[in-house]
């Protein structure tokens, strides 16, 4: 959900184990849910972020919500989204990196979710899953890192930068609209977190600006010198002009 309509190629470079590894994870994880069910194996059942299960200490919920996809068209642009965006973040980030952002942005979706459904409690008998909320907000960080590059919308409209961001919102405000808020607060959570992340500078930019003014503090004072209070600031120094 979410990201339904949108997706095009990012490039032709190799694709890194971790996300065929979060690819196959997810489609086995799918398939084994789905045949489960209808054989009295509650595995889906047990993955789903359900709120109230979360608060009775369930934390694992947090995480393996993202594993399951209940729809074939979902899961299919599911594991798209994350061959296309994937790759290119991982490779950027490193293995270690893009598996704590992943698995890090589904935690911190999931526990807002869990904080939402106490004031808004439709939230506690809804089970959410599939990876679409986490594909919205790697779609934003995507287009943060490569405001330049095009992707095909819906495999006909070129797209970059901030209309990728206004589109992906945009689609999910659609999509709220027609089948009702509660499936997609994960989404606009999802997207809140990342436009978060994209606006606001990270720890290592904060680091480096506070360096930098303590460069130029320090650069300023050394060229600090004492001025008596009756120099005649009109007189030319001493020295220094000559006829």
């Amino acid at each position: 959900m979410g990201l339904g309509q949108m997706f095009g190629s990012t490039g032709g470079r190799g694709v890194p184990s971790i996300v065929l590894v979060l690819i196959v994870a997810t489609a086995v994880l799918s398939l084994v849910g789905i045949v489960g069910e209808r054989h009295g194996i509650p595995l889906l059942r047990y993955g789903a972020l359900v709120t109230p299960e979360v608060m009775r200490g369930q934390g694992w919920r947090l995480f393996s919500w993202v594993f399951f996809e209940i729809e074939p068209w979902n899961l299919v642009l599911g594991c798209l989204g994350l061959y296309w965006f994937g790759r290119d973040l991982a490779a950027r980030w490193g293995t270690v990196r893009f598996v704590v952002t992943y698995l890090g942005l589904a935690a911190i979706v999931g526990a807002l979710t869990v904080v939402v459904s106490l004031f808004y409690t439709p939230l506690q008998q809804l089970p959410h899953v599939g990876s679409w909320a986490l594909l919205d907000a790697l779609v934003i960080l995507w287009a943060s890192y490569y405001p330049n590059q095009q992707i095909l919308m819906m495999f006909v409209v070129p797209m970059s930068g901030r209309r990728i961001v206004y589109f992906t919102i945009g689609a999910t405000v659609l999509l709220a609209l027609f089948h009702g808020i509660d499936t997609f607060v994960p989404n606009f959570l999802a997207e809140a977190v990342a436009l978060v992340v994209v606006l606001l500078p990270s720890p290592r930019e904060l680091w480096i600006e506070r360096k930098l003014r303590t460069m130029e503090h320090r650069r300023k004072a050394t060229h600090l010198k004492s001025v008596p209070h009756d120099r005649d600031d009109d007189a030319p120094p001493t020295g220094r002009w000559l006829n």
